[in-house]
């Protein structure tokens, strides 16, 4: 039986994971206002058009947040009974869901960000360029929901700091390289450097999967 003083758990511990998970909330926001000021520098039309284009993919990802906080209620139950291996396991099965779903999303996204992009904004050249954006944008579908899952399982684990790190260390190049992509490529810019820093997000949390599971790495559709 676990006593009262051992079940205790101290403030220091609670904002220890806290702080860094809210670091990481708090980091995407952050970069979206640069790379808006940035691009409200190109003029009105390419900042209506980022705009429409950015609610999009909004809306796609953020409809999706199971992959995270219900990838951390699973791990977290497991890891609670002594089971960290099966825990990290939900991450893997977590990461395929991402994976399928989010290349299904940017394939949408290919075929149909034109007439989105339409309906969003009613106006044809901003649609145009919203749909530009879109198109590269698509790319970071999938690496963003593999990106909320490895959050999960992370947590799930109680890690928050790697989370923190692993954010850190792809917004900060990605926040880097948006007035240079702009000033490049334009509005499209602004996508390129999403991917980039999306991109390399994703590829740490990859190898932290790699490097913690120890298991099958077999899809269980179950």
């Amino acid at each position: 039986m676990v006593s009262s003083k051992d079940s205790q758990v101290s403030a220091r511990r609670v904002f220890g994971l806290a702080l860094p998970a809210l670091g990481v909330l708090a980091a995407m926001p952050l970069y979206l206002l640069l790379d808006t000021a940035v691009v409200g520098r190109l003029g009105a039309s390419q900042l209506a058009a980022l705009g429409a284009a950015a609610a999009v993919q909004s809306v796609v990802t953020t409809q999706l947040t199971f992959l995270s906080y219900g990838t951390t209620a699973r791990s977290s139950r497991l890891f609670g009974s002594g089971d960290r291996q099966g825990a990290i396991a939900e991450g893997v099965q977590a990461t395929y869901v991402a994976l399928i779903v989010g290349f299904g999303l940017a394939c949408i996204m290919w075929l149909f960000g034109g007439q989105i992009a339409l309906w969003m904004t009613g106006n044809p050249e901003t649609a145009s360029l919203a749909a530009s954006w879109l198109h590269v944008a698509a790319l970071s579908i999938p690496i963003t929901l593999v990106e909320m899952a490895g959050n999960g399982w992370l947590r799930g684990v109680q890690d928050t700091k790697r989370p923190l790190y692993f954010t850190l260390a792809g917004l900060i190049p990605g926040a880097i390289a948006v007035p240079i992509f702009v000033h490049w490529w334009g509005l499209v810019g602004s996508a390129w450097a999403n991917v980039l820093g999306m991109g390399i997000i994703t590829l740490l949390f990859l190898l932290e999967l790699k490097k913690q599971h120890t298991g099958s790495w077999r899809l269980r559709p179950s």
